[in-house]
């Protein structure tokens, strides 16, 4: 119908996307990421908007594990400004090649850096620009590769045939490698976009096994399920949200757990099988766990000033709460200043567990040269314990582990310098996410999608093989029976004991329902004629008209 026509024509244009960034290959792409890939033989862009009034901007880069590596001077003019950055660090030695991150800290009049209005330092808006290596699907979205790094295509905003390089004639087989481990399948990739351009639901198998499939989708009807096998993997989702083929046959598997196995302990016998059904999953979150921050705290404030960090942690529920950090300098010397931690919509927030103490003025002391030295007199702070206020949500109390870093390193929290600095502030929940389609991977499990980038395992197909499967019995609508001569079923996962893998968004081209064909063909003609009927007949009548 016109669902399944729509969404053909929304992965062809994935696929067309592919195929157009692909042609850039070698050529620069403008990324709107604070990350970016340093290779020696070729340098990124760091790109950044500034508005009229920047007397001053500082370009700071770090490495993946959050570590200051190098301060580069920036232009200042109102609009767009870029940097090359040489891959130097503060010493002028040469970096290792990976990922990194920058931020453009900014400053206005008197050198004074921009601040929101909770004292928090502004940054430039930032965009990376670097190499196309490869292009690849990610979860059914179209992603392009820079080395080691993925970015949705929705993502990149410019393309450029500036200093496009021949990515396969490098002369170092140790770069030539790193390009060919993102971009070694694109031949493949093209020529699926060309052959697979069929619904997530569209299945193949590459092997000996038959899909199971039954006529009885409803799980509340008590009549006998009847089991056939079949090759035909054309499914849709009907009505209810069952996997449904064009001769009315319900796609059978296991249901899972999180983890992708069959929660059902006997999985040789039918009776265990359901109907895949994918509207059961409706929305689905994860309750934070951990906070991570990294922030330079200024070495030369004053006695009881305060900065502010904030973060968004999620409940039990999916609900987002603003958690918000207080550091305050309690000595100058040696270095000494605390932290206090305060949750929107929580009755309390405690150190460690619900028997804790409040979370307020938390110790925390630093050595001469600003690195960390003790938590609250030990190796790591307090974890943070929340008891919600129960007038605002009914969601489970939760514990988040804190880490501030490590004591002794720059990992972490810092306290150097003049300048007081958000480095970054990270956490682990995922907020609640509509679900939005399915993927059938390879060894047969199904994955729920949803809108928040998070996915969930919820069945897994089962394929059947029989000992002398020519003996099957055929029936309507492209399905087989069991016969004495078939010898009994054996229930196999894919990619198992011969049975073959299962291919997402493709057909066996042999299984083509001729009856179901025909049948179309007869409604298209029959439409076809009723409409020359309703010419013809407005032809008549404007003759009659124009006779008049």
């Amino acid at each position: 119908g016109n669902r399944e026509m729509s969404a053909k024509l929304v992965e062809l244009q994935k696929q067309a996307q592919m195929i157009s960034m692909a042609g850039h290959k070698g050529s620069f792409m403008e990324v709107e990421s604070q990350k970016f890939y340093h290779a020696p033989w070729d340098a990124p862009r760091l790109v950044y908007e500034l508005t009229e009034g920047i007397e001053r901007t500082a370009v700071t880069i770090f490495n993946e594990k959050g570590e200051r590596v190098a301060d580069l001077s920036g232009p200042t003019k109102a609009g767009r400004n870029e940097v090359v950055w040489d891959g130097k660090g503060f010493k002028g030695e040469t970096l290792p090649e990976g990922k990194y991150r920058f931020n453009v800290q900014m400053f206005g009049k008197e050198d004074k850096a921009l601040v929101d209005e909770e004292g928090n330092i502004v940054t430039a808006k930032h965009k990376s620009m670097m190499r196309v290596t490869g292009v690849k699907m990610v979860s059914g979205v179209p992603t392009a590769t820079s080395y080691d790094l993925d970015f949705p295509m929705s993502s990149v905003t410019g393309l450029s045939a500036e200093g496009v390089i021949d990515l396969e004639k490098k002369d170092s087989k140790d770069e030539k490698a790193k390009v060919e481990k993102d971009d070694k399948d694109l031949d493949r990739i093209l020529d699926e976009a060309l052959d697979e351009l069929g619904l997530d639901t569209d299945l193949a198998i590459s092997g000996n096994g038959f899909f199971v499939v039954g006529k009885v989708g409803d799980p509340s009807d008590t009549s006998p399920q009847e089991y056939s096998y079949t090759r035909s993997g054309s499914f849709v989702r009907d009505s209810e949200g069952n996997l449904k083929n064009t001769a009315g046959y319900y796609l059978q598997g296991w249901r899972t757990d999180e983890k992708g196995e069959p929660i059902a302990t006997n999985r040789s016998t039918l009776s265990n099988l359901e109907t895949i059904k994918v509207s059961q999953v409706s929305g689905f979150s994860r309750p934070s766990t951990k906070v991570d921050l990294a922030v330079n705290l200024k070495s030369d404030a004053d006695l009881n000033d305060t900065y502010d960090v904030n973060i968004e942690v999620y409940d039990s529920l999916g609900i987002a709460h603003d958690l918000k950090f207080t550091y305050e300098r309690t000595q100058i010397d040696p270095m000494e200043w605390t932290v206090s931690i305060e949750c929107e919509g929580a009755a309390q927030v405690l150190q460690d567990n619900a028997l804790g103490g409040a979370y307020n003025n938390v110790v925390i002391q630093f050595d001469e040269n600003g690195m960390p030295q003790t938590f609250d007199g030990g190796l790591n702070p307090p974890a943070i314990h929340i008891i919600w206020d129960n007038a605002e949500t009914s969601a489970a109390d939760m514990t988040l582990d804190l880490n501030l870093g490590t004591v002794g390193e720059a990992d972490g929290l810092v306290c150097r310098g003049t300048a007081y600095n958000i480095i970054s502030r990270d956490q682990d929940g995922i907020r609640l996410g509509n679900f939005t389609g399915v993927n059938i991977d390879e060894e047969g499990v199904v994955h729920a999608l949803f809108d928040n980038g998070e996915t969930r395992k919820i069945y897994r197909l089962a394929l059947a093989n029989f000992a002398n499967p020519n003996e099957l019995e055929e029936k309507s609508g492209n399905v087989w029976t069991q016969t004495d001569q078939s010898g009994g079923y054996v229930l196999y996962y894919a990619k198992t004991y011969g049975v073959g893998r299962i291919a997402s968004r493709a057909l066996e081209a042999s299984t083509v329902d001729i009856s179901s064909q025909l049948t179309d063909m007869i409604l298209t003609q029959n439409a076809f004629s009723a409409n020359a009927k309703v010419i013809q007949k407005s032809k008549e009548m404007l003759d009659d008209l124009k006779a008049l």
